[in-house]
């Protein structure tokens, strides 16, 4: 098992009522087991802000492990957690 935390800005910190947590997961765990487990914590509320009707993380997210942001969403399906890590979910800046 790892413990992994998780923070939460905005939207999301109103779905959970939390600002951060720490997460136990089995060892190999990738990001998205990490999201697939706290939407099912947290509901369809939370669903839907994180995924897409076909599943797939919102391409509106930005996803940070520690300070490095995954560029691409295909990186968090493989992208394996660490002890220790820390996610943050935030809204990418909207362009113009």
């Amino acid at each position: 098992m790892i413990s992994v935390r998780v923070k939460y800005l905005f939207q999301l910190r109103d779905i959970t009522g939390k600002s951060e947590e720490e997460v136990r997961l089995k060892s190999h765990a990738t990001v998205e087991d990490l999201l697939r487990t706290l939407a099912n914590t947290y509901g369809e509320r939370f669903r839907d802000y994180l995924f897409t009707s076909e599943g797939r993380v919102r391409p509106n997210l930005q996803l940070l492990i520690g300070d490095r942001t995954l560029q691409k969403h295909e990186e968090l399906y493989g992208q394996m957690l660490s002890e220790d890590d820390v996610l943050t979910i935030l809204s990418a800046p909207g362009g113009g």
